[in-house]
Formats: structure tokens, C-alpha cells, sequence
């Protein structure tokens, strides 16, 4: 007997009229299956949602003659073949004429009950524009539902001794006539399990809108469960024709196929739909994608790929309950974090996988891999050990490892190193007895500890925290680790903890893997803000994300700055709480000083200093803090801190050493390592020192320091203390200072000019270069520019650490840091900085990045024709293949995309240095006074690097003023399709910038067969 079932994937037909074109091509999709149908069983014909037009009961008559045309022609071919329907609603299929006041109340009511219990009464008013939908699916899909509500029905069907289990999804019961993203709730506790065993059966779930269309308070339960229950999920709404594979760690893996368009009036020659053949009896699958030519149905993807079906693993629920307390605990997010679309935060809405970096790697640039790594109990091999900072979120990480091996039916256990005693050397049993009474129910415990070791995973936190002595230690972990099959142990980072923890004096730890756990880089701020905005139902498809996650991103980049604090999770959702509440101004366009300020009171707060101490305890280190930068110190004993508690004293109120000690200590201010005090974090002791230079900018002493800063800004230090003194002052000693160091910046240089030198350039290549844009979703495009930073960051020369570095290196850097000052400057005090003063700064700001262009690329320019010979010998020896004539025509075009990209540094820093809202007008003024292309492509640079609507008439504009200047139009194109992978842009503008700028469009048509493997 056969045991295959095929699967024929109709979605989003729309239907209207009789005259609707889709209703004469039943013939042609029947026709698709009939290479299939002799080794078939059973064929499954599954609409996803969206049958009719607007609900009507005409519509439906019109989608059942439809569908038993199909069928009928199948079984002209096939008499034998069983047939089945099953289908679930889309929005579509709801009759809004039905719609009123009601309904409109009802649906509020059940929104604000955040996906609470909701009555049998209103889910019958939210779904009464559904009635004629219903009556159809009697019609056409006759079956004894073994469960059936409003909301799902499902059923099983026997195909020999397998079992098919079909669950339909009634998504669109909440859906309105403008159907709005994130809004949509569904219950999780109405997707049933089916009843058979997963491992002798196949579960199909058919929803309508995919999971990004549904409210945060459900989204990520309800996904949970239907990726659990089901091995194939059929869905629709996006017109978007997709098969993916989801490997999703804690709900097992899932295939999800995304229905695209049957029948649509805005592009009627666009038709698609999906067929998966099933083979039960060895669990393969296959799909196909098919598209409508104009005659038939052809087949884009798929067909001659045979993939392993995931079959779901026993999902058997976890038998031993966790105590209620500890249970929270494993939601607590760490801190008192809220949102203004949910006032308390579970760590489930904020929690992003760290970076983990392998510390044992001998490469220059260490392996690095994500933490969900670890939820693979095979990865765990002898165990793993993670080092980070206190605020590195390390319990977090041991919380978040512990729910996912408890939801998949691990038995994990956490544990605090603290609570070992030296009893436990002997009775590893007593300590594992201990953990588990303060997270399991007392009553599971004898079980609990009669089950295989296999299943069982050890979270050992904060190791150094443990009191015994490392051989005591030693032989607790070695009598406890005999009892897991993994083992995750976490350690704070510092100098007593790496003693403590040295290798050769813990002996369990011999063979464990060590990793450092990072700090959040581009690409994970990037997906941290991507999770603040889902709290507030922002996703990547509403029309406000850009503007708003460009906005965040920008933010967190500029508080972080050059380390200055610590880009870990707290730090940075402190930072994004506040800006999304308003508490703080838009860091791009005032002082972000404020925040640094917020982060110090904060810490003051938290360890009892009362308000009133305030201004003496941050005076207090702000002296400090220039003793420390007077003397040449990074750290400070504990004899020369009290010598300088006791001059502060004298000069301006007593203050108790030992307490002041303790306090600061307590915030996290300053920290005590190997005997000797510092400053915790670089961003305090700027912030300190920045405000002692305000406060005395103009005695003479300090403008002395501030004209030796300025000299050196190619030193990180010195750029440091003149940035955060800019915060603190308006002072003109401060932008002066820069002025007079840019203007020594290449002061020998000419103004890079766009027609001028540019000359050489375009004598080396033709046309500009032929880019392409391949189109993609902003998120993704965003993740990966992202990841490319991070790639950068890692690869970057630290300028400070090396000893010897060219005049021109030294010299840029220099230019760079004082553009980033004096931008900042301006960005602080734009509305306390009369207009003429900034149009100056601007104006000299423009000019020294200009002539940086020019003296960086100066021998580049000059030697242009040497450099492309020797590029050219060595493609001659790389590639012997290539003819003469391209090697040489390559070798000038690296040349000339060299020094493009060299051009297109300086000017991005250019225009992001006096990009600004509140700027924004002086900009133009300036470039306006000056008219040169070179300002008018800075300003360009800005203006793309925001997330509004494309300039056109100025791009073109500016475009055919360059006509023949192949090296500008080059730049500019660059800029238009850096944009394009940054923002949202509607089809039409794609459309107007590559036919402007010759980009080539590879559209991402409905169909993508797209097999990767998601992690989520």
C-alpha cells in the first residue's frame, strides 16, 4: 500500500466575480498534480485563508464550483486517489458589512486583556462577520472534527497504519477591514495536540496570517506552540511564496510553506501555489513551487529535492513543577525595565543571545560564536565555562539556558557556587538536594534524582563566589559533574577571579571549554532594538520602523561611544527605556552628557546617597578624577586616595573616608583591583574630568591642557577628555581649540574638488561601476551591514596600541576625532550657538575633512597608473586564464573603487558629523554659500543617511550636473544604494534611484525557494 500524501497549497484567491480569470484555470492546477498522483495515497487540497473577496455567500458558491473542478479533473486522471479539503479563513473571507460598534468594542476589550481569558461571548461577537465562511467550510470539508471551536477544528485521517492529523486556525477572527500588523490575538491553549504519536504520524497546521502579524502578548507562546504541535504550517495573507525550514531549539523543528498569491486584481498575471509530497513510511518530503507562465503551471523550486522531515520529539510535558518563586524568577528581566506599551518586562521581551568569544582559539581574531549554541546539550562536551564582567548578564544567560532545557523535558538544575560548604566534597548528593528543593516541588524529588544522568544539565553560577579553597572547590565540581551530562559553569572576569579559577589549580575545570562572553556589537544593539520596538508592536513591515529603530541605533552608538560604557544588556535597555519614554533627548541632536549623568545619579540612588550629597559626591570625583589625569594615574592606593580624601576635606567638607569608600564602591563608580582603586568604567572617569574642566575653562592652567589636548587628538585619551568636556560647557575655549587642530590637519592639502581631481580617476575606467541591488528586507539588509561593522571593528588597528604609526595615519586620525568633537559640540549646544558661529564651525569642519580627502588619496591619485601595473601582475599570476585586455581594465577599476572607497569614508564622516535635525538649516546654508559638488555631496551623504523620503530633485539635480564625472556619479550611486539596504523604500522609488543611477534591480519575485535553517 502507498504511504504518501500530497499536499496541494491554494492560498489567497481572492475570489470576486464569475468573470474572475483564476476560475478558468481549475483545469491547469489540477494538471500540475498529475505527474504525482500514482504513487499518491491520499491528496490534501489546503486552502490557507483568504477563499473569497469580501465574505459573501456568491463568492463562496463561486469557490466550491471552483474547487470540485479540481477535483473532478484529478479524478479523471485518477479514479483512485482519495481526496480531501481543509481549509481556515483569511481577513478576506470575513463580510465587514457585519461589522459595527459592537464588534468594535468587543475587540478592544479583548486587546486590552493582553491575551487573557476570553469568553465563549466574545469570541462569538468578534467572529460573527465569519458566518457565511463557515457555512462554505460545511460544504466543501465534510468531516467528524475530533476537536472544534470557533477559533480551531482538526481532525485525523488513516493512511495504512500512519496517521495525518489536519488543524485549521480560525487567525482572522479578530481581523477588520484595515487590517493592522501586531494586533491580531489567538489564544495559545486552543492549538491541541493531536492524539496520536508524533513519530507514527504527520501534524498539519493552515493559519492564514503569519505569526509577524500577531500582537506581542501572544506572539511568542502561540508561535511556541504550533511550531511544538505541527511538522508542516501552511500559511498565507503576505503573497509571498516561500519553503523554510525552522530549527527551533525549544519547540522542535518545523517546516513552515508560505503560501503565495492565487488570484490577485492588482497583478492578475501573477499566480501561484505549492504542492509537498509526504513519504510517511521513510519521512521525506518534497516541495515544489509553481507559477503561471501564461499557459500553465510550471514548477520554479523544488521538485528534484528530497529533504528529511523533522518529526516532532516526545513532548511529554515536564513532571516535576517548579516552586512558584523561582518559576518568576526565571521571567525576572533582571531590573525594573518597562515600556510605554507594557509596564512590567519579562525577560522573554528584551532577552538578545550574547556573543561568545572562544578564549582558547590561537587565531589572531578568536572563534565567536552565538549562546544559543549551548542550548545543544552535544555542544556542552565536558563543559563550558563562561567568563564575563558583573554586568554581562551571566545569570541571565544560566535563567535562559534553564527554561530551555526545562520546556524541551531536561531536568536542569542551577546552582550558586556560594552555597557549596565543605560537606559537600563528600556528599555531592546533600549540595544537588539543596539546589533542588529551592526550584523543584519537594514532592518529584526521589524521582527526580532516580532519572539517567543523560537528562540531567548543571548551571553552576558565579563560581568565584565560592568561599572554599580552589582544591576543596575542585573536589566539589568533581563529585557534583559526575551526576550531569552537561555542564554550564559562568565567572566574573578580573584579576582574583582568574586566579582563583587558574586551570592548574581547579582541576575539574581541565578540560572545559572557555569562552568570554561579549559585549553587544552593532549587529546584536541592532537586534536588542528590533525587541523594544516588538514590545510596542513595531515591526520590520509597519511604516515607522526605520525612523524609529534608525533612530534608537544611532543613539545607543553615540552613549556607547568608544567604549565609554559598557554595551551590555542593562547599560544599553536603561538607555533605550528612557529614550522611549521621553526621559532623555535624542542623543543625535543634543547632549548626550545628560544620559551619563542619568547613569551616575542612578547609582547614587541605589545605594542610599540622599539627593541632597548629590553635587558634593560628583565634585568629590571630579577632583579625583583630575588627580588621577594630574598625576598620570590609572589607578590609585589606597594610602594616596585617603591623602586626597583629606584634602578634599580640608578644601570643601568633611567627608568620611571608609564610607565614601564604601559608597562609591557600591555604585559601581569606583572598584578596588589588586589592592589599588580605579575608576569602574572609562565613561566615569571622562564624565568626571570633563566636568572639572568645565567648571574651570577659563583658568589658565586648564586652557593650557585644553591647547595640549587639542595638539594630540590623534590619541584616544586626549580626544576622550576634550569630547566629554564638550558636553559639559559651551565654553568657546573648546571649539576654538578643535578649530585651530583642524586647521593643521593637513593644512599643506588643497580642498578636495570633485572636478579637478577627479580627472585622473575618470580617465581610469569608463563608467561608474555596475552595481546591483538585490532586493531584500530592511531587517535583514540592516542585520548584515551590521555584522559587517562588527567584522570591521574586530579587524581594526587600535591606533593607541601600536607603537609607530605613519605622519598620514596619525594625521587622519587626528581629523577624525576633532570633526567627531566639534560635531558633537554643535549637536550639544545648537540652540544656545548663535547661527553665524555655527554656519563657521560647519564650514570649517567641511573644509578640513576635504582637505583630508585630498592629502589621503594624494599619492594614490598620483601614482594611479603604477598601482594598477602592479595590481595587474598580480592578477596575471593569480588568474593566467583571463585575457590581457580584462586583467588590465580590472586592474584599473580596483584602483579607481580603492581610493572610491577611501573618498566615500571621509565623506560619510563629513556629513554624520554635522548631521542633525536641528542642523539641518545651517548645513544647507553653508553649502549653499559655498556651491562646490564636494559640500553638495556631503550633504547628500546626510540627508540619505536618514530614514525619509528620497531627495529626488536634488539627487537629480546634482546628477546631471556630473554628467562625464564618472568618479562622482559613482559616489552618489553608492550613497543611493547604501540607502536602499538601510531604509524602507517603496518599489516605484527602488524603480526611480536605479534608473537614475543605472543600479540593476534584481527584484525578489513572489517565488523564493529559500531552505536555510532558521535559529530563533
Amino acid at each position: 500500500m502507498n504511504k504518501k500524501i500530497l499536499i496541494l497549497h491554494l492560498s489567497d484567491i481572492h475570489i470576486y466575480t464569475s468573470s474572475d480569470v483564476v476560475l478558468g484555470r481549475a483545469k491547469s492546477i489540477a494538471c500540475a498534480t498529475f505527474q504525482h498522483l500514482p504513487g499518491i495515497h491520499t491528496l490534501a487540497i489546503v486552502i490557507s485563508g483568504d477563499v473569497a473577496f469580501s465574505g459573501t455567500s456568491a463568492q463562496y458558491e463561486l469557490a466550491i464550483t471552483f474547487l470540485e473542478e479540481i477535483k473532478n479533473e484529478i479524478r479523471i486522471e485518477n479514479s483512485l486517489i482519495n481526496i480531501e479539503i481543509f481549509v481556515c479563513p483569511g481577513n478576506h473571507d470575513c463580510d465587514f458589512q457585519l461589522h459595527d460598534e459592537t464588534r468594535d468594542a468587543v475587540l478592544d476589550r479583548i486587546r486590552a486583556s493582553d491575551g487573557g481569558s476570553i469568553s465563549e461571548s466574545l469570541i462569538k461577537t468578534a467572529s460573527c462577520v465569519e458566518e457565511e465562511f463557515f457555512k462554505f467550510r460545511d460544504k466543501i470539508s465534510i468531516h467528524k472534527w475530533s476537536y472544534e471551536s470557533s477559533l480551531v477544528w482538526q481532525t485525523t485521517i488513516n493512511i495504512g497504519e500512519y496517521f495525518v492529523g489536519f488543524r485549521s486556525l480560525n487567525i482572522a477572527w479578530m481581523s477588520e477591514l484595515r487590517e493592522k500588523q501586531g494586533t491580531l490575538i489567538y489564544p495559545p491553549s486552543e492549538v491541541k495536540p493531536f492524539e496520536f504519536d508524533a513519530n507514527t504520524g504527520l501534524s498539519v497546521t493552515i493559519l492564514h496570517h503569519p505569526f509577524n502579524w500577531f500582537g506581542q502578548t501572544t506572539y511568542r507562546p502561540f508561535q511556541a506552540v504550533v511550531r511544538r504541535e505541527s511538522h508542516l504550517i501552511f500559511t498565507g495573507h503576505e503573497h509571498f511564496q516561500n519553503v523554510v525550514e525552522v530549527n527551533d531549539i525549544r519547540d522542535s523543528s518545523s517546516v513552515l510553506i508560505e503560501g503565495g498569491v492565487l488570484a490577485d486584481k492588482s497583478t492578475p498575471n501573477l499566480s501561484t501555489f505549492n504542492m509537498v509530497t509526504v513519504d510517511l513510511a521513510s519521512k521525506e518530503y518534497r516541495t515544489e513551487l509553481f507559477c503561471w507562465d501564461g499557459e500553465n503551471y510550471l514548477s520554479q523550486a523544488g521538485g528534484d529535492e528530497w529533504g528529511s522531515l523533522k518529526s516532532l520529539p516526545t513532548k511529554g510535558r515536564s513532571t516535576y513543577e517548579l516552586q512558584s518563586e523561582f518559576s518568576k524568577s526565571l521571567a525576572d528581566p533582571g531590573a525594573n525595565f518597562s515600556h510605554s506599551a507594557k509596564r512590567d518586562l519579562e525577560i522573554d521581551d528584551i532577552f538578545v543571545w550574547p556573543e561568545l568569544r572562544f578564549v582558547d582559539d590561537p587565531a589572531p581574531i578568536k572563534k565567536q560564536i552565538s549562546g544559543e549554541y549551548f542550548e545543544h546539550l552535544e555542544n556542552i562536551s565536558v563543559g563550558v565555562l563562561l567568563r564575563g564582567d558583573e554586568k554581562t548578564g551571566k545569570s541571565t544567560l544560566l535563567r535562559q539556558y534553564f527554561k530551555s532545557y526545562y520546556d524541551r523535558g531536561f531536568l536542569p538544575l542551577y546552582f550558586r557556587a556560594s552555597w557549596f560548604n565543605k560537606s559537600h566534597c563528600s556528599e555531592p548528593l546533600k549540595a544537588m538536594k539543596y539546589a533542588f528543593d529551592r526550584q523543584y516541588l519537594k514532592q518529584g524529588r526521589d524521582t527526580w534524582f532516580q532519572e539517567s544522568k543523560n537528562q540531567r544539565v548543571l548551571l553552576l553560577d558565579d563560581l568565584d563566589g565560592c568561599s572554599l579553597s580552589p582544591e576543596n572547590l575542585s573536589e566539589c565540581l568533581q563529585g557534583i559533574f559526575k551526576y550531569f551530562s552537561g555542564v554550564i559553569v559562568t565567572a566574573r572576569d578580573g584579576a582574583a577571579a582568574l586566579d582563583m579559577l587558574a586551570i592548574e589549580r581547579v582541576e575539574a575545570l581541565h578540560d572545559f571549554q572557555h569562552y568570554e562572553i561579549k559585549e553587544f556589537g552593532h549587529k546584536k544593539r541592532f537586534e536588542l532594538v528590533c525587541k523594544w520596538a516588538e514590545i510596542g508592536g513595531e515591526t520590520a513591515d509597519a511604516a515607522s520602523w526605520c525612523q524609529t529603530i534608525d533612530k534608537w541605533e544611532k543613539d545607543l552608538t553615540a552613549a556607547v561611544g568608544r567604549q565609554f560604557v559598557p554595551a551590555v544588556p542593562i547599560y544599553l535597555l536603561t538607555l533605550l527605556q528612557s529614550i522611549e519614554s521621553g526621559k532623555t533627548a535624542d542623543l543625535q541632536n543634543s547632549a548626550f552628557g545628560h544620559y551619563y549623568q542619568y547613569l551616575v545619579t542612578s547609582s547614587l540612588q541605589n545605594v542610599g546617597i540622599e539627593r541632597e550629597q548629590w553635587n558634593e559626591v560628583m565634585n568629590y570625583c571630579a577632583n579625583l578624577a583630575w588627580n588621577f589625569y594630574s598625576s598620570n594615574w590609572k589607578q590609585i592606593s589606597e594610602k594616596k586616595f585617603e591623602e586626597f580624601n583629606s584634602e578634599f576635606s580640608k578644601e570643601f567638607t568633611p567627608v568620611s573616608f571608609e564610607r565614601r569608600k564604601k559608597n562609591l564602591n557600591a555604585a559601581n563608580i569606583l572598584t578596588k583591583i589588586d589592592g589599588d582603586w580605579e575608576f569602574k568604567y572609562p565613561y566615569l572617569y571622562y564624565f568626571f574630568l570633563g566636568q572639572y574642566i568645565s567648571d574651570r575653562i577659563h583658568e589658565v592652567e586648564v586652557e593650557k591642557i585644553i591647547k595640549q589636548l587639542c595638539k594630540d587628538l590623534h590619541l584616544r585619551d586626549n580626544a576622550n577628555v576634550l569630547l566629554f568636556a564638550s558636553h559639559h560647557t559651551k565654553s568657546p575655549v573648546i571649539y576654538q581649540g578643535i578649530v585651530e587642530a583642524l586647521k593643521k590637519c593637513f593644512s599643506e592639502e588643497l580642498v578636495f574638488d570633485f572636478q579637478r581631481d577627479a580627472q585622473l580617476l575618470n580617465k581610469l575606467v569608463d563608467s561608474a561601476p555596475n552595481l546591483i541591488y538585490k532586493e531584500d528586507s530592511t531587517l535583514h539588509s540592516r542585520a548584515g551591514i551590521r555584522e559587517a561593522q562588527d567584522q570591521a571593528e574586530e579587524r581594526a588597528i587600535d591606533e593607541d596600541s601600536v607603537e609607530s604609526v605613519t605622519e598620514t595615519q596619525a594625521a587622519i586620525t587626528r581629523l577624525f576625532r576633532g570633526m567627531e568633537i566639534l560635531g558633537q559640540f554643535l549637536k550639544n549646544h545648537y540652540g544656545t550657538t548663535k547661527n553665524p558661529v555655527k554656519d563657521d564651525l560647519i564650514d570649517e569642519l567641511l573644509k578640513s575633512a576635504l582637505r583630508g580627502l585630498y592629502g589621503a588619496t594624494a599619492m594614490l591619485r598620483e601614482n594611479t597608473e603604477v598601482l594598477a601595473e602592479h595590481i595587474e601582475r598580480v592578477l596575471v599570476e593569480k588568474r593566467p586564464e583571463l585575457p590581457p585586455e580584462v586583467v588590465k581594465n580590472k586592474s584599473k577599476r580596483i584602483v579607481f573603487d580603492i581610493i572610491g572607497m577611501f573618498t566615500f569614508a571621509f565623506v560619510q564622516k563629513a556629513g554624520s558629523s554635522v548631521g542633525s535635525t536641528y542642523l539641518k538649516d545651517n548645513l544647507s546654508s553653508v553649502v549653499e554659500v559655498n556651491g562646490s559638488l564636494a559640500y553638495e555631496l556631503v550633504e547628500m551623504s546626510y540627508r540619505l543617511d536618514l530614514p525619509e523620503p528620497i531627495p529626488f530633485a536634488r539627487i537629480k539635480k546634482i546628477n546631471k550636473s556630473i554628467d562625464g564625472n564618472v568618479f562622482a556619479k559613482a559616489l552618489l550611486s553608492s550613497m543611493a544604494l547604501r540607502h536602499l539596504h538601510m531604509f524602507k523604500v517603496s518599489y516605484q522609488d527602488k524603480q526611480r534611484i536605479c534608473d537614475e543611477f543605472g543600479i540593476t534591480l534584481e527584484r525578489q519575485m513572489a517565488i523564493d525557494y529559500d531552505r536555510r535553517m532558521r535559529h530563533k
